[in-house]
């Protein structure tokens, strides 16, 4: 979520610099920089150190400007300073306390933290106040799952897909959730839904991960292959779970140990993928 960052280039006015304005009660941050060294740039690029230091200049002279807070705090929540970030956001909820985005925040600063009864928490009081937010029920799919609560993971995961759908928008993330909710929650045919879905993308045309991820579910790409397209930790550590994941439900405890281990190992990316693995037994679905 923390890295799709709106920015709206506004070519007619000659405007310099950061403004404000709400659609939905959500904060969006309009963009009007014309200098690539912009702190909201270089969010975007994700140079999280110096976007940060770009932010902390702009508060100085505005403490209270609430898109400089909010990418101070998505910056800190991406470096892992999720104590420093969890503040920023706290004090905004304090003066936004309907901001569905800035719960949504505090929601994944709470699930990182593995903190995942409080995440919870923060994504059902936004869920409330946006029901037709696919990203939300995501994140709550994601939470059921590590809460070993396979039900509300499934039914989630359908509504994320529902939604999607809806909106006509291509969510590979959705689809990886689906396809192991389901399957955790022994739902045969939210499970072959799921697998139709991911047949009708032309994964042959997408090779940009995650999309390498999905092949290896449908079974058109081995393991060994999957690995091939990882380019950096974070896609090494998501390679290693879901071919792990899968060999589980597949019964090959041995071999999804393998990869499941290795995961448990590679702590030093806190992701969806590391919490999830960390909380469920490491043996084959029955």
């Amino acid at each position: 979520m923390f890295k799709s960052i709106i920015i709206y280039l506004i070519a007619i006015i000659p405007l310099i610099g950061q403004v404000e304005t709400y659609v939905h009660k959500q904060p969006k941050v309009i963009e009007v920089s014309n200098t690539q060294n912009d702190a909201f740039t270089l969010l975007d690029k994700g140079a999280y150190s110096q976007a940060l230091r770009k932010f902390e200049v702009l508060l100085e002279g505005n403490p209270s400007l609430q898109s400089a807070l909010i990418g101070k705090g998505k910056c800190l929540f991406e470096l892992g300073r999720y104590n420093a970030a969890f503040e920023i956001f706290s004090w905004l909820h304090g003066a936004f306390p309907n901001n569905a985005y800035v719960l949504e925040c505090m929601g994944d600063i709470e699930f990182h933290s593995s903190r995942l009864s409080q995440a919870l928490a923060f994504y059902k009081k936004a869920q409330k106040i946006v029901p037709e937010k696919p990203s939300l029920y995501d994140s709550l799919t994601k939470t059921f799952l590590c809460l070993e609560d396979s039900e509300m993971a499934s039914e989630n995961s359908k509504l994320a897909i529902l939604l999607n759908n809806k909106k006509g928008e291509v969510a590979p993330y959705s689809l990886i959730l689906a396809y192991f909710a389901f399957a955790e929650d022994v739902d045969l045919i939210g499970q072959n839904s799921a697998l139709k879905y991911i047949e009708r993308l032309n994964l042959r045309k997408k090779n940009a991960w995650p999309y390498p991820i999905l092949s290896f579910i449908k079974g058109t790409l081995k393991s060994t292959e999957l690995l091939s397209y990882v380019e950096s930790e974070e896609q090494e550590i998501q390679a290693h779970a879901y071919i792990g994941l899968k060999l589980r439900l597949e019964d090959q405890d041995g071999a999804a140990r393998k990869h499941l281990d290795w995961v448990k190992q590679s702590n030093k990316i806190q992701l969806f993928e590391t919490i999830y693995v960390n909380s469920i037994p490491l043996k084959p679905k029955v």
